[in-house]
């Protein structure tokens, strides 16, 4: 489908998109990646890709264009940093969390993120490989936050969302 730059024309689709994808993306780390070097670090920045996700997909139920605007603007980076992390760690396999591997749930999240970016119409501020920023629902099971603390609920919105 084309995407006209800055029309919002598919947010909610592409957010909803993200949120299950970041979300596979995060228990699949938390099943199968944790024994990796810097794990707690990089599995707390892929969490904030999954929690902006749902602030996005919140945002445009509530026609909020603005916030969706100034929430897209680091995520590009933040996700390319986890990427290059992650692109070279190694699986211990205790569980499969979709059918794809991780490798493949990065480039449907990349694609989603700049299709998404470009609708909302934000340009990458960031490179790949550039530093990010620090890390700050429905029926399936949810990504636990960074930690291991709850069971994968989400429990505290993150900032700007309804309490």
């Amino acid at each position: 489908v084309h995407v006209e730059y800055g029309s919002f024309s598919h947010v909610d689709d592409l957010a909803g998109r993200l949120e299950a994808l970041s979300n596979q993306f995060c228990l699949d780390l938390h099943y199968n990646y944790s024994h990796n070097h810097d794990y707690p670090h990089i599995y707390g920045e892929a969490y904030e890709i999954l929690q902006i996700a749902r602030y996005i997909h919140e945002a445009e139920h509530q026609h909020d264009r603005q916030a969706i605007a100034e929430r897209l603007g680091g995520l590009d980076s933040l996700f390319h940093h986890v990427q290059d992390e992650v692109r070279v760690w190694s699986r211990h396999h205790h569980r499969q969390i979709g059918s794809l591997g991780i490798l493949s749930k990065m480039d449907l999240m990349e694609s989603t993120i700049h299709h998404l970016m470009n609708d909302v119409g934000v340009d990458a501020t960031h490179g790949a490989g550039e530093n990010a920023p620090p890390p700050g629902v429905g029926g399936s099971e949810q990504a636990p936050p960074p930690g291991g603390g709850g069971q994968g609920v989400f429990t505290t919105p993150p900032p700007g969302l309804p309490q």
